[in-house]
């Protein structure tokens, strides 16, 4: 990550309504995770680094709904559950 880099702030809402609130995430870090969403099987992992180098880790299958800065990015649909 380099200084100056644009961030956004991450929410990972799961299919059990927990909220889990990533803050400066690299926006060229969740475009890669949006980008390979489709190729995950049932045993991915989620997993988000922010600049301050904290991780956020958890199961694709539970991941419901993926905001970024309030807008919605990725929403779980019965195809991809």
């Amino acid at each position: 990550m380099t200084y100056g880099e644009q961030v956004t702030n991450v929410v990972v809402e799961t299919i059990l309504e927990a909220h889990y609130v990533m803050p400066d995430v690299p926006i060229a870090a969740i475009e890669l995770v949006l980008r390979q969403v489709n190729q995950v099987d049932e045993h991915a992992q989620l997993i988000l680094h922010n600049v301050s180098g904290a991780v956020l880790v958890m199961p694709w299958r539970i991941v419901r709904l993926i905001t970024c800065d309030g807008g919605e990015r990725w929403k779980r649909r019965p195809s991809n559950a």
